[in-house]
Parts: C-alpha cells; structure tokens; sequence
C-alpha cells in the first residue's frame, strides 16, 4: 500500500486524508466527481433532478414487485433533500429501506459494491440531516441516487439471466 507522505503533494492533495488511489472505491470516485462539480457551480437542484429521472425512468422503475417499493421509498426521500425538506426525510424508513434492500439483492461482487454504496449514501444523508447540511446532503442523495439506479439496472439483468 502506497503511502500519502512518499506521494507528490500534488497527488496528495487530490485525495482525502490517508487515502491511496488505488483504495478509492468507484463510488468514491463518483461522489468526489460529483462534489467537484458542485463545487464549480453546477446546480444542487440539476444534479438532483437528472439523478430522480434516471432512478424513475421507465427501465429503472420498471423493477419487479420486490424492489420497486424499496426504491420507492428511497426516492421519497431524495426528493424530501431535492425540496428542501431535510428535516422531513424519515430515518427509520431510509434504514428500513437499506435492510430490506441487503435482503432482497443477489448475492454478487457488483451487488455488494452497490449496496455497500447505498448504506454510505443513506448514513451519509442522515448524518447531513442531523447536522441540518443541506449541501452534504444533497450530494449524498446524487450518489444514492446514482447507486441505486445502477442496482435496478443491474438487478433487471440478473433477472433476465435467470429466466
């Protein structure tokens, strides 16, 4: 494992603290992408209303009856962050959302990286709620939304290949 100090500063100073490159996951990679475009100004409000319509889009949506209220409740709560309503995202029902969605996924390499992207994503929005940090949260619901797209993408795949 590379160490930050035997690094150019310049390299260094792309990564969080104590993080070697090779130890970023690719959410992590998706959300530091993310927060630089936030940062040079891109709309809060644009990134959250393209990541709702990719999580809503018909082949998103059209998630058998097993996920589809899952990423129902999850979508709630990404557009209670896209409203402004922070305070009104319901803990109990987020984690309740992320237990069941730990049981209903398929045991695989990809669906374990999403889901442990989804749990980072929704602990990341309740902890910006219970700071009342409208802009971590908004970016934690980007990345959420993001993730979970990619796990109905992928769960309607690993449907097709089982039939």
């Amino acid at each position: 494992m590379a160490s930050l100090a035997a690094e150019p500063a310049s390299q260094a100073d792309e990564r969080p603290h104590g993080v070697a490159s090779e130890e970023l996951s690719a959410y992590e990679v998706l959300a530091q992408f993310d927060k630089a475009l936030f940062d040079k100004g891109t709309s809060t409000n644009d990134k959250l209303d393209k990541a709702i319509g990719e999580l809503s889009a018909p082949d998103a949506a059209a998630a058998d009856v097993q996920l589809k209220p899952i990423l129902d409740d999850y979508l709630t709560a990404i557009r209670l962050v896209r409203s402004s309503q922070l305070a009104a995202v319901d803990p109990a029902k987020l984690e309740k959302a992320t237990r069941a969605l730990a049981k209903a996924t398929f045991s695989s390499a990809s669906f374990e990286t999403l889901l442990a992207a989804v749990q980072e994503q929704s602990s990341e929005l309740l902890a910006a709620q219970s700071s009342g940090d409208q802009g971590k949260a908004a970016l934690a619901a980007v990345v959420l939304a993001n993730a979970l797209t990619d796990v109905a993408y992928e769960w309607a795949a690993a449907k097709d290949k089982s039939r």
